[in-house]
């Protein structure tokens, strides 16, 4: 279970800036990636090009997600990016601007490893609200001075202002906030938000739990202006504490005190609410699309089919029950008790396995992209990581005083891109080295079992720092965003229901001045996967083997990389290659 995660960012004070290493010069008119070293140019998620099957992209078995864990701080009012790798404080924003009610706590990451979080503490106007902060390891910050960098937190307690002068943010906005990565605030109908939940559209579900018996619900859409839309709202009198989606796209929300859980089918706007007996409090859901549902107050944590029906109730050690996740590797259910300051770790039967000694007053559990799980731990203002081979601590990092880090939903991804939206994602930029090019092609050679799927998408800057809206980029066509230097290409690899993955052996990015594209790879002679028809440029069928770069390829790409981590600050700079597995 590895994710390659290649950061290639310039920090200058507080602020991000993405470079080529070397100046402009002569248009580049295409390139064609097919090596592994040529694949480590950009950001593998949940993807590998590992032995045996060597100078390939295939998903990882099991899926995993982004290196990355987002902890709201409700003491503090802010939430924190934590690299899950090392435990470094990577940046910390507020969740809402000044005047505004704050304590977040439950917070979920989307499909592009941004993410969302709603504030419990706001209700004026009859409204709640929620926050959108954009991950800045893939570009999704928005540079809204112009001053070509991306002003942002750089670790704990550099948290930039949010003033809101005569409440220009009041009502979804994010015009004053001097993060940059902070990118939309939306106003939505829920009270006191708790629910949030990722859809395989990238759109959130977001409910309110005011205890009382609204209980509404919107589906949101992050937009450019940062206020967000809502497409859909519902009341379905239950729910509202806390969600998720399923793989066959329905929303289930926990109720707490109405000891009830939403079933929400969007594709039949039908709503159920599901008698638990107690408190519904955290969730998660295994590999057979089962939700398991924790009780709080009654030393309990039921199994639910997908269809609602309880298949199971099974005890836990006495205590008050929160967070729930659960391991792909071994479909392992893990429990955050609050009261017994511990974690406990169920088998998919049910059967308690092991209780693990934590922090003071656990709440959420989440599954990083080394399989490791994570815990929030209220009473201690700290975070832990556990190493399920060992079933012990083996990382702890500090909060600071009055964090009260205080969790539930989807705080690594892992839920979002492993069930909900299975899929795992390549993204390279492009350097042209020459302002104003007009974009042409991206290809790709594939082999793409039954069920599977290989798709592309792109996007341009002038100066790596903006940039414009994503566009499709199907095999071999045309695609029509701006010109500009720079192109960001993203190709996401979908398994099939079995968890077959589809294999990519090259891709190539063109100018709209590109010679022709290069002749693909052959398909075959992939470890465990029978010769089968592929996919090339415009359906035509795949050659012999070709030869790999085209020209005004990455030269020294094999030898120092094509693109460096690089931070200036203090009158100095360093450069990395940062690579996590």
């Amino acid at each position: 279970m590895r994710t390659k995660l290649l950061t290639l960012l310039a920090l200058i004070g507080g602020s991000i800036l993405l470079m080529n290493v070397g100046g402009a010069g002569a248009l580049v008119g295409s390139r064609t990636y097919t090596l592994d070293a040529h694949f480590d140019g950009g950001i593998l998620v949940s993807v590998n090009h590992d032995a045996p099957n060597n100078d390939r992209l295939q998903l990882d078995q099991p899926l995993t997600t982004f290196p990355f864990i987002w902890i709201a701080l409700s003491g503090r009012g802010t939430i924190a990016k934590i690299d899950t790798e090392t435990g470094t404080v990577l940046g910390e924003y507020w969740s809402a601007p000044n005047g505004r009610g704050r304590n977040p706590s439950r917070t979920t990451v989307d499909l592009n490893g941004n993410l969302w979080a709603g504030n419990r503490d706001e209700a004026s106007g009859g409204k709640g609200s929620v926050v959108h902060i954009g991950l800045s390891e893939t570009n999704q910050c928005v540079d809204r001075n112009g001053n070509h960098v991306i002003d942002t937190s750089t670790g704990l307690g550099n948290v930039r202002p949010w003033s809101n002068p005569a409440g220009v943010d009041d009502n979804g906005g994010v015009s004053s906030a001097e993060d940059e990565c902070i990118i939309n605030y939306v106003r939505v109908n829920g009270r006191n938000t708790r629910t949030v939940a990722v859809d395989a559209n990238n759109d959130a579900w977001i409910g309110g739990y005011n205890f009382s018996d609204e209980f509404d619900h919107d589906l949101v859409r992050p937009t450019p202006d940062g206020k967000g839309t809502i497409l859909n709202s519902i009341s379905p009198g239950c729910g509202g504490y806390g969600g998720l989606i399923d793989g066959s796209g329905v929303l289930w929300s926990a109720g707490n005190g109405s000891n009830q859980l939403l079933r929400y089918d969007p594709s039949t706007s039908s709503a159920t609410c599901i008698a638990v007996g107690a408190y519904s409090y955290g969730l998660g859901i295994d590999g057979a699309g089962n939700v398991w549902n924790s009780t709080w107050s009654n030393n309990s944590v039921h199994k639910i089919s997908p269809a609602g029906a309880i298949l199971g109730t099974f005890a836990l050690p006495a205590g008050c029950h929160r967070g729930v996740a659960v391991t792909p590797a071994d479909q392992n259910v893990w429990v955050a008790n609050s009261c017994g300051n511990s974690v406990n770790r169920l088998t998919n039967a049910g059967a308690l396995a092991v209780t693990i000694p934590v922090g003071s007053e656990p709440t959420g559990v989440a599954v990083d992209a080394g399989g490791n799980v994570w815990v929030t731990n209220l009473g201690s203002d700290n975070a832990m990581r556990i190493d399920p081979s060992t079933n012990s601590v083996d990382l702890t990092v500090d909060l600071g005083a009055g964090a009260a880090p205080y969790n539930y939903s989807d705080m690594t991804g892992a839920v979002s891109r492993t069930t909900t939206a299975p899929q795992g994602t390549w993204t390279v930029i492009f350097d042209s080295e020459e302002a104003g090019t007009e974009w042409g092609k991206v290809s790709w050679t594939s082999s793409e079992p039954p069920g599977t799927s290989v798709t592309a998408r792109a996007r341009s800057s002038e100066d790596r720092v903006s940039f414009s809206g994503y566009v499709s980029a199907p095999n071999g066509a045309d695609i029509g965003p701006p010109n500009g230097r720079y192109l960001q290409v993203e190709l996401k690899l979908t398994p099939n229901a079995v968890g077959a993955s589809p294999i990519v052996l090259d891709v190539t990015i063109q100018t709209s001045a590109a010679p022709p594209t290069p002749t693909p790879r052959a398909i075959g002679g992939i470890v465990g996967l029978p010769a089968q028809a592929g996919s090339s440029p415009a359906g035509s069928a795949v050659p012999a083997e070709g030869s790999g770069w085209s020209a005004g390829g990455y030269a020294a790409l094999a030898g120092v990389g094509v693109l460096a981590l690089m931070a200036i600050a203090a009158g100095g700079w360093y450069a990395r290659r940062r690579l996590l597995r």
